[in-house]
């Protein structure tokens, strides 16, 4: 008898094996490979899984967890939680995702096992033959059992069939499709591991016995197996236990019936109900007195939050609504900039028609008799105020005798940087009936630079013969015009910037010494820097540039958010300004621009107009 349940033990071995190799088959696609703990992954894996099937975790984070930390790259994680969401059996999910994490199973195991959604459940036959029918199965089994052995085979199996429900449940779908057919099918897909594990009769009657039979006996025959004592009937043991399990529920039952009995009438009614009825009379004596005080809590809670909500109002109040110093320092030296520009636009219109009329000898101006009043008067100017004796090699001593030029005012006829470029400020308001100095420069200037030869007058009789009608002189003179157009273009430039250096007014003077003093300059130099009413170009200049080389603007944007925000908003609008200067000098070089390029363009459209002439006259 004991020999025959030893054997029956080994058989119950041999089966239980043989099904572990069964669900290897099922899912194992590739060998076996450790990979490192997931330290991120810090909840239980079975919790894990839950999440992710309850919405608690998104799919997108719970495939970055698994890329980050295993294997997988970022699709096959994607595809992997996904399965996992479809798996129904949360536990089996669960004990999947544990024994990849623990390295029992390799990646491409596990992926294949998630394509399961019945995991945890033995699937049906058909199942099984088309998993088993795939040769990569077999070829892994087989690489397996040569290059690891046995053993590690072993330690696979007894994790999958842990995920797969366990030998049970195997052994359950032996019995429903056969252990003839299981042993038939190991035997085509893994022919070497089926004969270390005794043929296909060991392990289909290994299978039998797990399900519940008493090994491979032929059909219509009672005995027992080779090997087995004698018989195991347990007939006459049937009744006897019957008897004693109706007695057992019976007792059971009245026993608990009696108890219900005596804890709801004697226990219940005569002890607990009283107590409890005493307990919520106290209870709510207690606690009524309590919500007063509750309620006082509340009311001084609300009062406090309302008192600090109105003083935090008020502190912010006062520290936004405080500009500092160096905000002030920018609206102080920007209140004469309008006013100054528009100086700057009277002096500009003003230098323009001057030099207009010069060139149509117009009006009182020098040139009013021609080209030769003109050099007359530049002449005398030129003894009178910008003579240097040591030009011409020294040989102005007869020339210049007499002069009252200054060596400040030398050559300023004819030197743009010393007259225009170097100065911040020039001393020019044709809003005055005064003349200055610079204003005599820059007209002198002007007059060099452009239409050193004025243009002719025509005497009115060759003009027209004084019935209106206009004779051929006219057409000469319209050229003379069309001279004089081209060279306001081009002068434009040169009073634009004088303009801008024209004086300003005098209302931030004193502002704009303090801040040029703070750069380090003397107080005796602020006047020959930025003049008595600096221009609106000295103004820009030190709004764009000389406020900024100050420490002190870096130091106060230790200040408010606000006021820093304020200082944001000024510096944006100065720099608007000064893009909007910019686009009229721009503006300015493209009316140049456009008037070279006709000037370059009469030559050809000459040489084309005496073309047409030529073949006109020889009727071509």
């Amino acid at each position: 008898m004991r020999k025959s349940n030893i054997k029956k033990m080994l058989f119950m071995e041999r089966a239980a094996f043989a099904l572990f190799l069964l669900a290897s088959i099922l899912i194992l696609s590739s060998v076996l490979s450790p990979h490192k703990a997931v330290a991120q992954l810090r909840l239980n894996p079975t919790t894990f899984v839950n999440n992710i099937q309850q919405g608690q975790l998104s799919i997108n984070s719970a495939a970055d967890l698994l890329a980050n930390n295993t294997s997988f790259d970022p699709t096959e994680a994607l595809n992997f939680v996904n399965n996992l969401q479809r798996i129904s059996d949360v536990n089996a999910a669960g004990e999947l995702l544990g024994e990849f994490l623990q390295g029992n199973i390799s990646e491409a195991l596990t992926q294949q096992l998630s394509e399961l959604t019945n995991l945890g459940n033995i699937p049906n036959l058909s199942e099984l033959q088309r998993i088993l029918t795939s040769p990569n199965i077999a070829q892994e089994l087989q690489t397996m059992l040569a290059g690891q052995g046995m053993a590690a085979v072993n330690d696979a199996i007894s994790s999958l069939t842990n995920i797969l429900g366990g030998s049970n449940a195997l052994a359950s779908l032996a019995t429903t499709i056969g252990a003839d057919t299981i042993a038939g099918i190991l035997e085509q897909v893994a022919p070497n591991v089926v004969a270390a594990l005794g043929g296909v009769d060991a392990i289909a009657n290994a299978l039998n016995i797990a399900a519940g039979g008493s090994g491979i006996t032929p059909s219509g025959t009672s005995s027992p197996a080779s090997g087995d004592d004698g018989d195991h009937s347990c007939c006459q043991c049937q009744r006897p236990i019957s008897i004693n399990h109706d007695r057992i529920r019976a007792h059971v039952t009245n026993e608990f019936q009696a108890y219900r009995l005596w804890f709801v009438g004697d226990m219940f009614a005569r002890n607990i109900l009283p107590a409890l009825q005493l307990m919520t009379n106290q209870l709510t004596s207690v606690l009524m007195m309590q919500v007063t005080a509750v309620g006082q809590f509340f009311d001084a809670k609300h009062q406090l939050e309302t008192q600090r909500l109105f003083q935090t109002l008020t502190a912010e109040a006062h520290k936004d609504y405080h500009p500092s110093e160096g905000l002030c320092e920018f609206g102080t030296n920007i209140r004469s900039l309008a006013s100054s520009e528009r100086k700057s636009d009277l002096t500009h219109k003003t230098l323009a028609a001057r030099s207009m009329q010069r060139q149509l000898s117009n009006g009182d101006g020098i040139s009013q008799s021609g080209a030769l009043s003109d050099k007359e008067s530049r002449i005398k100017n030129f003894i009178s105020d910008y003579c240097n004796p040591t030009d011409n090699g020294n040989g102005f001593d007869r020339f210049c005798n007499g002069s009252s030029s200054t060596a400040e005012r030398w050559n300023k006829d004819v030197n743009y940087s010393q007259t225009i470029e170097n100065e911040l400020t020039l001393d020019i308001d044709l809003s005055d009936a005064s003349t200055t100095d610079d204003e005599k420069d820059i007209m002198a200037l002007s007059a060099n630079l452009f239409a050193h030869d004025v243009l002719p007058t025509i005497a009115s009789r060759v003009l027209s013969s004084g019935d209106n009608d206009a004779l051929l002189a006219a057409n000469t003179y319209l050229d003379i015009r069309a001279l004089a157009a081209k060279r306001s273009v081009a002068q434009n430039s040169i009073h634009a910037i004088a303009a801008l250096k024209s004086s300003g007014e005098a209302g931030s003077a004193p502002y704009l010494y303090r801040l040029m003093a703070d750069l380090g300059v003397q107080n005796s130099e602020l006047e020959d820097l930025l003049g008595t009413n600096p221009s609106y170009f000295a103004q820009m200049e030190v709004l764009t540039k000389n406020i900024y080389q100050n420490q002190s603007f870096y130091t106060d944007l230790y200040d408010k958010p606000v006021n820093v925000e304020r200082k944001g908003a000024v510096l944006q609008a100065i720099a608007l300004m000064q893009d909007r200067d910019t686009f009229d000098s721009l503006m300015r070089s493209e009316a140049a621009l456009a008037t070279l390029l006709e000037t370059l363009l009469q030559k050809e459209h000459r040489r084309v107009s005496a073309r047409i002439i030529d073949i006109e006259s020889d009727g071509q």
